[in-house]
């Protein structure tokens, strides 16, 4: 729909976005955009208002692109619907609200895009895990019973996909709801007449292929033979969780948007069509969360799918508060891959502290995998544990301090004619190339700063034109 304007460049990907000095020196080209970008900056420092508001106005300005904006507060509807006025491009922009006009029938738009059973589970696995992910308690046994639910999932979704030829949300809980609970019931005449075992009877029936059939005769014994013949605590608290997933996508504002016929889909943007999910989490709770997250795996799916050619849109996902939309599990994959396909992504978070608590166990080597892969870093004030970690990426350098001493004195003719002797001494030691409280006091903006705000870009691989990997850079608010 939206195809590349003719910039007068041989690269398209080399098109200016917009510069981070006046003399349009350093550039931040479309290149650098699809490298991905992350922000810090604790509450108040003006990461949204600042650096974050000058990133999504370039994007949207730029009409080869298209975004996915997580909101994470109900204000950022207003802005972002300003910006796209002011850009001419409110007839790309769709916002995905409650009691809005659009519907995207997630399940749906798996099976039509050739997802299987397997991909379903998945989703459902990924949607979990960040719900899941704030959860300081959670341990091993926790993720026993998560992989063995994500399987009871996929076995559910090879059954039913069978019998009735699509799969929803309530099909897969009232299916799961009729499990056998012991061997002894699946004799049981009135449970043999119940949905779950006429499920099993019209999958049986259905037209498979191989792979079809192979799989079918797996998940007949998982339901058949496996499952009813566990203990009752271990099936239980399996299938609790199972029940509470399937129960959030079968009420209230996740079954009114994600259900039903679709009014659009991910491929939608790319296409050229930006979507605000304005549903944030601190006003939804858990279903503003599975809406978000469910929409932005369907959309980094999507975008690694495609085969990406010069000229086709560029699709960022845009997420404020990321640790609330995180997908520990992925998104660090899904930045290793998305550059190819014309994909980035933009997540503004108050603290690296965030990362580690959303990320459970592992917490800090998947929070350096997932940021490994950011190609720029903007940091605002921020706390200590952040500064920390900001000076960090920067590295040491080689650091010559001076010193000396007076050597003891004798007689006070020493003093008068200047015959005291002085003893310098010279060493060298590494040091940070900025030190961590460079990252504290920086403006934050409003009326006591002159609406400026300060920040530091710290650029991954190619050096600034000063030759330093990092720039001292300040926006100023509207």
């Amino acid at each position: 729909m939206f195809g590349l304007f003719n910039w007068g460049l041989k690269d398209p990907l080399e098109r200016e976005l917009f510069s981070w000095e006046k003399g349009r020196r350093d550039l931040f080209t479309m290149r650098d955009l699809l490298n991905s970008v992350a922000v810090f900056g604790r509450t108040g420092s003006g990461k949204s208002s600042g650096s974050g508001a000058a990133l999504m106005r370039s994007i949207v300005n730029d009409r080869n692109s298209a975004l996915l904006i997580c909101a994470a507060k109900p204000e950022e509807r207003g802005e972002v619907r300003r910006m796209y006025r002011e850009a001419d491009r409110m007839d790309c922009l769709l916002e995905f609200r409650p009691g809005g006009k659009h519907c995207c029938n997630y399940l749906d738009y798996i099976s039509k895009t050739g997802g299987g059973a397997r991909e379903v589970a998945k989703f459902m696995a990924m949607v979990r895990e960040t719900l899941r992910s704030c959860d300081a308690k959670g341990g091993e046994g926790d993720k026993f019973f998560e992989d063995e639910g994500n399987r009871a999932i996929y076995n559910a979704t090879v059954v039913t996909k069978l019998a009735t030829g699509k799969v929803t949300a309530q099909a897969l809980q009232v299916f799961l709801s009729g499990i056998a609970q012991s061997p002894a019931q699946i004799h049981d005449p009135e449970w043999r007449k119940g949905y779950h075992c006429e499920t099993i009877r019209k999958a049986m029936a259905a037209r498979k292929n191989p792979m079809q059939k192979h799989d079918l005769s797996i998940a007949i014994e998982y339901f058949l033979g496996e499952m009813p013949s566990l203990n009752d605590r271990t099936r239980s608290s399996i299938m609790t969780g199972v029940y509470g997933l399937l129960h959030l996508f079968n009420t209230g504002i996740v079954r009114e948007m994600c259900s039903g016929k679709s009014t659009f889909t991910p491929d939608d943007l790319l296409d050229g069509y930006s979507v605000l999910c304005n549903i944030p989490s601190s006003v939804h709770g858990e279903q503003g969360t599975i809406v978000n997250v469910g929409l932005k795996y369907l959309v980094q799916r999507a975008v690694l799918k495609r085969h990406a050619k010069p000229g086709d849109t560029a699709v960022g996902i845009w997420a404020d508060e990321a640790q609330q939309v995180i997908c520990p599990s992925f998104d660090a994959h899904y930045l290793a891959q998305c550059r190819s396909h014309l994909g980035y992504m933009i997540y503004l978070t108050q603290s690296v502290s965030g990362y580690y608590s959303a990320m459970r166990q592992a917490g800090r080597h998947q929070t350096e995998a997932l940021l490994a892969n950011f190609g720029h870093a903007i940091f605002h004030s921020c706390d200590p544990v952040t500064a920390e970690w900001a000076s960090s990426k920067l590295g040491k350098t080689v650091t010559t301090f001076v010193g000396g001493s007076f050597s003891p004195q004798h007689e006070v003719y020493d003093d008068l004619f200047g015959t005291t002797k002085f003893t310098g001494s010279f060493n060298t030691s590494y040091s940070e190339i900025l030190q961590p409280n460079a990252f504290f006091n920086l403006r934050t903006g409003g009326r006591a700063n002159s609406n400026c705000v300060d920040g530091i870009v710290i650029r991954n691989g190619v050096p600034f034109s000063d030759g330093q990997s990092f720039k001292y850079v300040t926006w100023r608010q509207r």
